[in-house]
């Protein structure tokens, strides 16, 4: 009976990540530029008017439910980097 290796999952895991690469690369190769596609240069003043108007009214709680989420995230990472062990002070 045969065992597998590390270098077995190694070269497997290889094929799988070169072969998707390769893909993306492939997928990618027929992209047109943006002007190409959709005609004029920016003006600028609408994009910023729609990114604000959208900021502001439907994303502004997500938008402030993942900061909350991500300080959370900070204070219990240096918790656990801090813990001291058997009887610390965390």
């Amino acid at each position: 009976m045969t065992t597998i290796t590390r270098d077995d999952i190694h070269l497997v895991v290889a094929i799988f990540l070169g072969s998707l690469i390769a893909v993306q690369a492939w997928d990618v190769s027929d992209v047109e530029p943006m002007q190409q596609v959709w005609g004029a240069e920016p003006t600028g003043i609408e994009s910023v008017t729609g990114i604000a108007e959208n900021l502001y009214t439907t994303w502004a709680m997500p938008f402030e439910v993942l900061s909350v989420l991500l300080l959370v995230a900070l204070v219990g990472g240096l918790a656990l980097a801090l813990r001291e062990e058997e009887g610390g002070i965390v």
